[in-house]
């Protein structure tokens, strides 16, 4: 009877330890979709920008390259992938009221690679919601979780007051589970450490 109040926390502990795991490991691997994605996507800026250097024989101080890249296209480079995709669609804008036909072949390039990016981009943007959404959820099933062990704690002691080893005996000690996100450059993508453990 005194274990029934305790248990549910456990198993909601426990589930929502699973879950975080799942929401990590999920998010790691659109990642590597997301990184793959921004690389062609910036492969396909970089042949943009090379095409308007050509249109001014190789300069970058022409009218023309300076409409795209007014800081150059270092500056693209150092971009989020976000920031990135963004800037992608900015400069097809600007595409669409060319008429040199070698600039519109750039810009389909670079449409085929925004069209394949946005997808990827959104979902990891998705699944970094999903694990600060289970983050949120463990820590709840955690306080939850003391509490629940805290009133057995209590509850024990009163029934055997004079034997604190006994008391103790009636919990198990789980491993400490860690999981760590390693941070990124830029984009404020998730950083934590998940500690689950006996109080």
């Amino acid at each position: 009877a005194i274990y029934a109040a305790w248990e549910p926390a456990v198993t909601q502990l426990e589930a929502a330890d699973d879950a975080l795991e799942e929401a990590v490991r999920g998010q790691l691997r659109i990642r590597a979709r997301r990184d793959l994605a921004a690389l062609k996507l910036t492969n396909a800026i970089r042949a943009f920008s090379n095409r308007t250097a050509e249109l001014g024989n190789g300069s970058r101080r022409t009218a023309v390259y300076q409409t795209y890249f007014p800081d150059g296209f270092t500056a693209v480079g150092r971009l989020s992938p976000d920031n990135l995709l963004l800037t992608a669609r900015t400069i097809l804008n600007r595409v669409e009221t060319e008429t040199d036909p070698s600039l519109k072949a750039a810009g389909a390039v670079l449409t085929e690679a925004v069209a394949a990016a946005a997808p990827i981009l959104a979902a990891y943007r998705t699944a970094v919601v999903d694990v600060l959404t289970k983050r949120a959820t463990l820590h709840a099933a955690r306080i939850a979780w003391i509490g629940a062990y805290r009133r057995v704690e209590g509850e024990l002691t009163a029934l055997y007051p004079m034997d604190r080893a006994l008391v103790r005996s009636y919990f198990y000690k789980r491993r400490a589970s860690r999981r760590k996100i390693a941070p990124e450059p830029a984009g404020g993508e998730v950083e934590e450490t998940n500690v689950v453990g006996a109080v």
